[in-house]
């Protein structure tokens, strides 16, 4: 989720700003590169456990709003979104004409209930991905954002405590190879091509695709196109056919550099394919992520990177 898709969405490269630990040359010493590599899980373990909205870890609940229906949220049993680590009645959330509003309950808010690190008051809010500055409504160690996905709206709740966080088992990885670092030819697409996506939930996405990587391996050739971008990054959803057995059957994500020569002109981009990580999904059925397009689906076995959870 991050509707938590694969397009420019903030917390999604947030995970990955551990790139800054770039692939390093396969000629320099072995020692050199796996240090590189353990520091780079390391840091993505540690993005993983960490506070919302970039430790996936800790999403426990994502709820649609209706317009005109009010949703209140709490641990006590007379709540529409009962949660147990916060107060017994944290607010009341309603949509109206497009806008998230939150309200307090019977007798006021919690003295624990805090938006944007001040005691709660009734106030629109500004909902992920659709504002730079998103509200954040916190009690305890619960966490709730407005998600925007496209026409919806709804809440994205997010518990420290929760059990697949405190309970998480580490991340496995097949064995590192020189093989899978790519040199692709970057083919940039002048102008760029807006492209419909479909997420693991089956709704629908636009994202501006400014190229594509093109790459030789096991002596195919393969064109795949980036859903995502920032300032200095790309991502990629990437399927084959190691999906459902040994890796997550939603496919895998890929974050990388721009090429060489920019989005704009032909060039080469590092494709390293050690380093593919599970999509959000992966780790909690509460986000909602986007699929590897056609012709992102490789046929063949991707037996590096980041196994199935």
């Amino acid at each position: 989720m991050l509707k938590y898709r694969a397009s420019t969405r903030q917390a999604i490269f947030s995970l990955l700003l551990l790139l800054f630990l770039r692939p390093v040359s396969w000629t320099q010493e072995t020692s050199s590169w796996t240090q590189r590599e353990l520091a780079w899980r390391e840091h993505r373990t540690a993005l993983l456990l960490s506070e919302p909205p970039q430790g996936w870890l800790s999403v426990v609940g994502l709820n649609w709003l209706t317009e005109g229906v009010s949703v209140s949220v709490g641990s006590a049993s007379d709540n529409t979104v009962r949660m147990d680590d916060c107060s017994q009645h944290l607010g009341v959330f309603r949509l109206k004409n497009g806008k998230v509003t939150i309200s307090p309950p019977v007798g006021g808010f919690p003295g624990s209930v805090h938006i944007d690190g001040q005691r709660a008051s009734e106030q629109t809010l500004r909902p992920y991905y659709a504002s730079e500055e998103p509200s954040t409504i916190r009690d305890g160690s619960v966490t709730i954002y407005i998600l925007s996905d496209g026409d919806k709206l709804g809440l994205s709740i997010w518990d420290t405590k929760a059990p697949t966080r405190l309970q998480f088992r580490g991340l496995q990885y097949f064995p590192a190879s020189s093989k899978y670092l790519i040199h692709a030819r970057w083919i940039p697409y002048n102008p760029p091509r807006v492209e419909t996506h479909t997420s693991i939930l089956g709704l629908p996405s636009e994202s501006t695709v400014p190229g594509a990587a093109e790459f030789v391996l096991e002596g195919e050739t393969f064109r795949v196109e980036p859903l995502d971008m920032d300032e200095s990054l790309l991502q990629f959803a990437l399927a084959d056919r190691t999906n459902g057995s040994t890796t997550y059957g939603g496919g895998r994500y890929l974050t990388t550099a721009y090429p060489d020569h920019g989005l704009r002109n032909p060039g080469e981009i590092v494709l390293n394919m050690n380093r593919l990580y599970n999509p959000p999904c992966a780790f909690t059925h509460y986000v909602n992520c986007t699929l590897a397009p056609a012709q992102n689906r490789l046929s063949i076995k991707l037996e590096v990177g980041e196994k199935k959870y």
